[in-house]
Protein backbone atom coordinates (compact mmCIF):
# COMPACT_ATOMS: atom_id res chain seq x y z
CA UNK A 1 0.00 0.00 0.00
CA UNK A 2 1.66 3.73 -0.93
CA UNK A 3 2.00 5.77 1.39
CA UNK A 4 -0.96 8.30 0.43
CA UNK A 5 -3.41 4.97 1.00
CA UNK A 6 -2.04 4.17 4.57
CA UNK A 7 -2.20 7.85 5.90
CA UNK A 8 -5.97 8.66 4.78
CA UNK A 9 -7.02 5.39 6.24
CA UNK A 10 -5.31 6.01 9.34
CA UNK A 11 -7.26 9.14 9.93
CA UNK A 12 -10.47 7.47 8.85
CA UNK A 13 -11.32 7.60 12.74
CA UNK A 14 -10.52 11.13 13.31
CA UNK A 15 -11.08 12.92 10.00
CA UNK A 16 -14.70 14.16 11.17
CA UNK A 17 -12.93 15.96 14.68
CA UNK A 18 -10.92 17.84 12.49
CA UNK A 19 -12.45 18.47 8.73
CA UNK A 20 -14.19 21.43 9.86
CA UNK A 21 -12.40 23.43 6.92
CA UNK A 22 -13.40 20.75 4.53
CA UNK A 23 -17.06 20.84 5.26
CA UNK A 24 -16.64 24.77 4.49
CA UNK A 25 -15.44 23.39 1.35
CA UNK A 26 -17.74 21.38 0.53
CA UNK A 27 -20.51 23.48 1.17
CA UNK A 28 -19.08 25.90 -1.20
CA UNK A 29 -18.34 23.78 -3.96
CA UNK A 30 -21.58 22.46 -4.13
CA UNK A 31 -23.12 25.73 -4.56
CA UNK A 32 -21.59 25.98 -7.78
CA UNK A 33 -23.75 23.58 -9.25
CA UNK A 34 -27.37 24.32 -11.20
CA UNK A 35 -30.39 23.94 -8.81
CA UNK A 36 -31.96 21.91 -11.96
CA UNK A 37 -29.86 19.74 -13.90
CA UNK A 38 -29.97 16.58 -16.36
CA UNK A 39 -27.34 14.32 -13.82
CA UNK A 40 -28.62 11.16 -13.39
CA UNK A 41 -25.52 9.33 -12.84
CA UNK A 42 -22.66 10.42 -11.00
CA UNK A 43 -19.53 9.26 -8.82
CA UNK A 44 -17.83 10.73 -5.86
CA UNK A 45 -13.90 10.47 -5.56
CA UNK A 46 -11.99 10.75 -2.77
CA UNK A 47 -15.44 11.06 -0.83
CA UNK A 48 -13.71 9.90 2.70
CA UNK A 49 -16.33 10.22 5.33
CA UNK A 50 -19.53 12.19 3.32
CA UNK A 51 -18.91 15.76 3.66
CA UNK A 52 -19.25 16.04 0.00
CA UNK A 53 -21.81 13.01 -0.31
CA UNK A 54 -24.42 14.67 1.94
CA UNK A 55 -24.52 17.90 -0.06
CA UNK A 56 -24.98 15.74 -3.31
CA UNK A 57 -27.64 13.89 -2.27
CA UNK A 58 -29.58 16.65 -0.31
CA UNK A 59 -29.10 18.45 -3.66
CA UNK A 60 -29.84 15.98 -5.84
CA UNK A 61 -31.72 12.71 -4.38
CA UNK A 62 -32.65 10.59 -7.11
CA UNK A 63 -29.53 11.16 -9.09
CA UNK A 64 -27.69 7.33 -9.12
CA UNK A 65 -24.49 7.85 -7.34
CA UNK A 66 -21.21 5.66 -7.08
CA UNK A 67 -19.36 6.76 -3.84
CA UNK A 68 -15.51 6.13 -3.95
CA UNK A 69 -12.69 6.62 -2.28
CA UNK A 70 -8.67 5.07 -2.11
CA UNK A 71 -8.43 4.18 1.51
CA UNK A 72 -11.25 1.15 2.34
CA UNK A 73 -11.42 1.94 5.94
CA UNK A 74 -12.66 5.96 4.27
CA UNK A 75 -15.08 4.13 2.26
CA UNK A 76 -16.73 2.05 5.49
CA UNK A 77 -16.76 5.48 7.33
CA UNK A 78 -18.45 6.66 4.78
CA UNK A 79 -21.15 4.41 4.05
CA UNK A 80 -21.45 4.12 8.45
CA UNK A 81 -21.84 7.88 9.04
CA UNK A 82 -24.97 8.19 6.09
CA UNK A 83 -27.45 5.99 7.28
CA UNK A 84 -29.14 7.02 4.30
CA UNK A 85 -32.92 6.38 3.21
CA UNK A 86 -32.64 7.47 -0.33
CA UNK A 87 -35.84 8.47 -2.67
CA UNK A 88 -33.63 6.84 -5.59
CA UNK A 89 -31.59 4.19 -6.10
CA UNK A 90 -29.29 3.27 -3.12
CA UNK A 91 -25.82 4.31 -3.32
CA UNK A 92 -23.27 1.99 -4.46
CA UNK A 93 -19.38 2.37 -2.16
CA UNK A 94 -16.24 0.84 -3.03
CA UNK A 95 -12.42 1.44 -3.43
CA UNK A 96 -11.19 3.01 -6.09
CA UNK A 97 -8.13 5.53 -7.23
CA UNK A 98 -8.52 8.30 -8.96
CA UNK A 99 -5.40 9.71 -9.40
CA UNK A 100 -4.59 7.68 -12.87
CA UNK A 101 -1.69 6.43 -12.57
CA UNK A 102 -2.43 2.35 -11.06
CA UNK A 103 -5.48 0.68 -10.63
CA UNK A 104 -7.26 1.08 -13.92
CA UNK A 105 -8.64 -2.19 -14.02
CA UNK A 106 -11.15 -1.17 -11.60
CA UNK A 107 -12.14 2.08 -13.01
CA UNK A 108 -15.45 2.43 -14.63
CA UNK A 109 -16.36 2.18 -18.22
CA UNK A 110 -15.41 5.59 -19.73
CA UNK A 111 -17.67 7.58 -20.61
CA UNK A 112 -20.04 6.48 -17.66
CA UNK A 113 -21.41 10.24 -15.84
CA UNK A 114 -23.02 12.69 -16.19
CA UNK A 115 -20.87 14.38 -13.11
CA UNK A 116 -17.83 13.55 -11.60
CA UNK A 117 -17.24 15.50 -8.25
CA UNK A 118 -14.59 15.56 -5.35
CA UNK A 119 -13.26 17.86 -2.73
CA UNK A 120 -10.24 18.69 -1.11
CA UNK A 121 -8.37 15.96 -2.88
CA UNK A 122 -6.75 16.91 -6.10
CA UNK A 123 -3.68 18.91 -4.14
CA UNK A 124 -2.63 15.45 -3.15
CA UNK A 125 -2.30 13.95 -6.46
CA UNK A 126 1.24 14.21 -8.20
CA UNK A 127 -0.30 14.64 -11.95
CA UNK A 128 -3.18 16.98 -12.60
CA UNK A 129 -2.91 16.74 -15.88
CA UNK A 130 -2.83 13.02 -15.50
CA UNK A 131 -5.87 12.86 -12.97
CA UNK A 132 -8.00 15.52 -15.08
CA UNK A 133 -7.26 12.56 -18.28
CA UNK A 134 -8.64 10.05 -16.17
CA UNK A 135 -11.68 11.86 -15.18
CA UNK A 136 -12.33 13.22 -18.97
CA UNK A 137 -12.48 10.15 -19.60
CA UNK A 138 -15.19 8.87 -17.72
CA UNK A 139 -17.07 11.79 -18.40
CA UNK A 140 -20.11 11.36 -21.21
CA UNK A 141 -20.02 14.61 -23.30
CA UNK A 142 -20.76 18.06 -22.04
CA UNK A 143 -20.79 15.95 -18.41
CA UNK A 144 -19.20 18.00 -15.74
CA UNK A 145 -16.32 17.53 -12.80
CA UNK A 146 -17.41 19.73 -9.66
CA UNK A 147 -13.60 20.00 -7.84
CA UNK A 148 -12.01 22.06 -5.46
CA UNK A 149 -8.22 21.94 -3.98
CA UNK A 150 -6.16 23.64 -2.00
CA UNK A 151 -3.55 26.68 -3.90
CA UNK A 152 -0.23 26.24 -3.73
CA UNK A 153 0.26 29.10 -0.93
CA UNK A 154 -1.63 27.48 1.63
CA UNK A 155 -0.92 27.76 5.10
CA UNK A 156 1.54 30.68 3.90
CA UNK A 157 2.33 30.71 8.25
CA UNK A 158 3.47 27.11 7.95
CA UNK A 159 5.43 27.50 4.53
CA UNK A 160 7.63 30.47 5.29
CA UNK A 161 9.07 27.98 7.89
CA UNK A 162 9.33 24.79 6.30
CA UNK A 163 10.57 26.16 3.28
CA UNK A 164 13.88 27.51 5.87
CA UNK A 165 16.31 25.45 6.75
CA UNK A 166 16.57 23.63 9.08
CA UNK A 167 13.46 21.89 7.61
CA UNK A 168 13.70 21.83 3.92
CA UNK A 169 9.96 21.17 2.98
CA UNK A 170 10.12 22.37 -0.88
CA UNK A 171 7.50 20.37 -2.52
CA UNK A 172 4.40 21.93 -1.30
CA UNK A 173 1.07 20.12 -2.50
CA UNK A 174 -0.95 22.15 -3.98
CA UNK A 175 -2.08 24.10 -7.70
CA UNK A 176 -2.45 27.93 -9.08
CA UNK A 177 -4.80 29.15 -11.41
CA UNK A 178 -2.93 28.82 -14.50
CA UNK A 179 -2.00 25.20 -13.54
CA UNK A 180 -5.38 23.94 -13.35
CA UNK A 181 -6.59 25.84 -16.53
CA UNK A 182 -4.06 24.67 -18.54
CA UNK A 183 -4.51 20.91 -17.57
CA UNK A 184 -8.05 21.38 -18.33
CA UNK A 185 -7.40 22.24 -21.18
CA UNK A 186 -5.18 19.53 -22.28
CA UNK A 187 -8.00 16.97 -20.92
CA UNK A 188 -10.84 18.43 -22.99
CA UNK A 189 -12.43 20.17 -20.17
CA UNK A 190 -13.81 23.78 -19.83
CA UNK A 191 -13.41 25.99 -17.25
CA UNK A 192 -17.54 26.92 -16.93
CA UNK A 193 -16.95 28.16 -13.45
CA UNK A 194 -13.05 29.09 -11.35
CA UNK A 195 -13.17 30.60 -7.64
CA UNK A 196 -10.94 30.96 -5.34
CA UNK A 197 -11.12 31.63 -1.39
CA UNK A 198 -8.99 32.48 1.41
CA UNK A 199 -9.86 32.73 5.47
CA UNK A 200 -7.81 32.51 8.52
CA UNK A 201 -8.59 30.01 11.12
CA UNK A 202 -7.46 30.54 15.09
CA UNK A 203 -5.88 27.67 16.55
CA UNK A 204 -4.91 27.29 20.32
CA UNK A 205 -0.96 26.39 19.25
CA UNK A 206 0.97 25.42 16.32
CA UNK A 207 0.59 21.72 17.99
CA UNK A 208 -2.86 21.76 17.76
CA UNK A 209 -2.67 22.75 14.06
CA UNK A 210 -0.70 20.21 13.05
CA UNK A 211 -2.63 17.85 14.88
CA UNK A 212 -5.58 18.67 12.81
CA UNK A 213 -3.48 18.18 9.68
CA UNK A 214 -2.50 14.99 10.93
CA UNK A 215 -6.05 14.32 11.57
CA UNK A 216 -7.18 14.50 8.18
CA UNK A 217 -4.52 12.54 6.71
CA UNK A 218 -2.72 15.20 5.42
CA UNK A 219 1.02 14.95 5.43
CA UNK A 220 4.01 16.78 3.74
CA UNK A 221 7.19 15.00 3.31
CA UNK A 222 10.49 17.00 3.19
CA UNK A 223 13.59 16.54 1.05
CA UNK A 224 15.69 13.57 2.17
CA UNK A 225 17.70 14.13 5.45
CA UNK A 226 15.60 16.63 7.01
CA UNK A 227 13.00 14.65 9.03
CA UNK A 228 10.77 16.64 11.40
CA UNK A 229 12.63 15.50 14.80
CA UNK A 230 11.82 16.19 17.88
CA UNK A 231 14.12 19.26 18.22
CA UNK A 232 12.86 20.62 15.09
CA UNK A 233 9.35 20.30 16.15
CA UNK A 234 10.41 22.37 19.17
CA UNK A 235 11.80 25.15 16.70
CA UNK A 236 9.18 25.00 14.04
CA UNK A 237 6.35 25.63 16.96
CA UNK A 238 8.48 28.49 18.42
CA UNK A 239 8.81 30.23 15.21
CA UNK A 240 5.34 29.75 15.03
CA UNK A 241 4.16 31.28 17.69
CA UNK A 242 7.00 34.35 17.40
CA UNK A 243 5.63 34.93 14.12
CA UNK A 244 1.94 34.02 14.03
CA UNK A 245 0.64 34.62 17.36
CA UNK A 246 -2.98 36.69 17.74
CA UNK A 247 -4.47 38.29 20.66
CA UNK A 248 -6.87 35.25 21.99
CA UNK A 249 -4.57 33.79 22.93
CA UNK A 250 -3.41 31.45 20.25
CA UNK A 251 -1.94 31.58 16.22
CA UNK A 252 -3.26 31.81 12.68
CA UNK A 253 -3.31 30.17 9.88
CA UNK A 254 -4.62 30.97 6.53
CA UNK A 255 -6.64 28.46 4.08
CA UNK A 256 -6.48 29.19 0.68
CA UNK A 257 -8.84 26.65 -1.56
CA UNK A 258 -10.31 27.08 -5.52
CA UNK A 259 -13.35 25.99 -6.74
CA UNK A 260 -14.30 25.00 -10.36
CA UNK A 261 -16.65 23.44 -12.52
CA UNK A 262 -15.05 22.22 -15.21
CA UNK A 263 -17.14 20.49 -18.47
CA UNK A 264 -16.15 18.16 -21.29
CA UNK A 265 -16.08 19.77 -24.54
CA UNK A 266 -14.20 16.67 -26.42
Amino acid sequence: MEFRHLRFSRAAGTYNLHSQVQQRMADTLVSLLPKESEFTRALEIGAGTGHLTRNLLGKYPRMDLDITDVSEPMVLANRKSLALEPKGKMPRWYVLDAAGSRDEATAADPETFDLIASNALVQWFPDLPLHLHWVARRLKQEGCYLVSGLLGDNFSELQSILRSAPFHYENWPGQNREEIETSAQTAGLAVKVFAEDSWEETYKTPEDLLRRIQGVGASLRPSEGHFLTRERLKELCRRYVEGFSIAGPGVKATWKPWFALLQKTG
